[in-house]
């Protein structure tokens, strides 16, 4: 596995940034996935598209800072059910988001759904202006890169216009 370490010990957070529309003009559904290693409980960003100007249309994926993954859309968050790693870890972990509307979406960890949020529409129909794609970080706010950078490691990003099926998660 080709794998990247992402960190801010240099002061310069660490992050990859394509300014391409890889959903342009596509509705529901939408995939993330990644195989991460957080290195330890900083609520951060591994992997996130969005318009470039602000969270409007932005969906992301990472981690909080209780052990917990997190998958975003707009405002609103799953969160796993459960911790799943500490301070200085060293596990390896593949997560998993799917969009499957604007008022539903889940989150797997390792191949298994751990969270999930179904409520109210996001106001995203579609990522026709979805022109901006991050790994290790996402923005916070107007075309402001977020603080929430990713510390670890990250490999196998993958993002898909389409659903997968269970079988299709568990072989990832």
């Amino acid at each position: 596995v080709m794998a990247l370490h992402f960190n801010s010990d240099s002061g310069t957070d660490d992050y990859l940034n394509k300014s391409v529309a890889i959903f342009s003009g596509k509705t529901y559904p939408l995939t993330f996935t990644a195989w991460v290693r957080p290195d330890d409980r900083g609520g951060q960003f591994a992997v996130a598209s969005g318009s470039g100007s602000g969270t409007s249309k932005q969906i992301s994926l990472g981690a909080g800072d209780n052990g917990k993954f997190q998958a975003r859309m707009k405002g609103v968050v799953a969160t796993t059910s459960g911790a799943h790693y500490s301070n200085s870890n060293t596990t390896w972990f593949h997560i998993l988001s799917s969009y499957e509307s604007s008022t539903d979406f889940k989150l797997y960890v390792n191949g298994t759904l751990d969270g999930a949020y179904s409520g109210s529409a996001q106001n995203i129909s579609d990522f026709a202006d979805s022109n901006e794609f991050w790994i290790g970080t996402g923005v916070s706010s107007g075309t402001n890169i977020a603080s929430k950078t990713w510390e670890g490691g990250i490999a196998d990003v993958a993002a898909y216009a389409a659903q997968l099926t269970a079988g299709e998660i568990s072989a990832l």
